[in-house]
């Protein structure tokens, strides 16, 4: 499977082919700039390299030359022979299309206007609720994910330990949204809006689906291969606590949140002493990891989609009524 970023845009301009996204800019020209075209066109459409280049007819060569550079810069995923990886190979491959559907998420309208400084009081408030409620999921989907008994204690304990590590802190970030002033009490007692429990509803499904589905969710999350340093992760605080400063205490949170990852180096992927314990995979089970992984991102848009849609005024952020089956029975009567 070849999959093109959903990203990108293809342009033309006189003999020359620009392939973008919002991070990166690749021109061919000439020659090259007809071939990049063609596979480009054809990729989706093909299982293998060898498939696309008997489509697209071209070299095998050329066709690899070109894959390569697109997917050097993530703007183009080669799956064609992930079933037949060594674990080394296999583990790289989840990292490119780790940063690869992470790189979706983070192109979406909300989350470039929330990282610009350009988003509403009211969506970074709300953003803040909801992902409340996304990590207080947590203490919920991670406890039926990491309960397993079934397989070695070795592996699975790095499942035990990634729920202990991350258990209880959504405490840290209601200490933050009441710092911004809004109730504990309302906040902790309303529900989440519907596209955070779509993203809340799909983590539950798969932390019962099977250990490998359970810890390739986190690979988005995960994305990159090393932590964020702790002065990288205060300056990212400090840029958001300069547009939006009446959030200064929910800033404060997340980057409380981010450094205690950044210390237990949350950058290493759950998912390798499953796939360790696994070995050797069926082409099946590497399928799952990777429809998994973009599940999660497709999730993740939906998270992040459905806040601008809903935290539009001040009393969305403040006030939410709540769910009352009784008060629903009575009307009835």
């Amino acid at each position: 499977m070849l999959i093109v970023h959903p990203d990108v845009v293809i342009s033309r301009t006189n003999d020359s082919l620009i392939v973008e996204d919002n991070n990166i800019e690749l021109t061919f020209h000439g020659e090259s700039a007809d071939a990049a075209a063609a596979v480009l066109r054809s990729a989706p459409n093909c299982r293998t390299l060898s498939d696309l280049s008997s489509q697209v007819q071209l070299s095998l060569g050329v066709v690899k030359q070109i894959c390569s550079a697109l997917e050097e810069e993530y703007l183009l995923l080669d799956l064609s022979n992930a079933g037949k990886l060594s674990k080394r190979s296999l583990m790289t491959k989840i990292r490119e299309a780790s940063v690869f559907w992470n790189k979706h998420i983070m192109s979406q309208t909300f989350p470039r206007r929330l990282f610009a400084g350009e988003a509403t009081s009211n969506e970074v408030l709300g953003w803040g609720i909801e992902h409340y409620f996304f990590v207080r999921a947590a203490n919920e989907y991670m406890a039926l994910g990491a309960s397993r008994t079934d397989g070695s204690t070795n592996h699975l304990a790095e499942l035990w330990s990634h729920y202990a590590e991350e258990a209880l802190h959504d405490e840290i970030f209601l200490r933050g949204l009441t710092g911004c002033g809004l109730d504990q009490q309302e906040i902790v007692h309303r529900s989440p809006i519907p596209s955070t429990y779509a993203l809340t509803n799909f983590l539950f499904e798969k932390s019962i689906e099977s250990a490998l589905a359970y810890a390739s969710v986190f690979c988005v999350m995960q994305a990159k291969s090393t932590p964020m340093t702790r002065e990288a992760i205060e300056d990212k605080y400090n840029n958001m606590r300069f547009h939006y400063d009446f959030a200064y205490p929910l800033f404060n949170a997340f980057e409380e949140h981010d450094k205690i990852d950044a210390d237990l180096n949350h950058a290493t992927l759950t998912l390798e002493p499953i796939i360790e314990m696994l070995r050797p995979l069926s082409e099946n089970q590497v399928k799952t990891i990777f429809d998994t992984i973009e599940q999660t991102a497709n999730h993740f848009i939906i998270f992040f989609e459905g806040i601008p849609k809903h935290y539009k005024t001040t009393r969305s952020v403040n006030y939410r009524q709540q769910p009352n089956a009784v008060a629903a029975a009575l009307l009835e009567q």
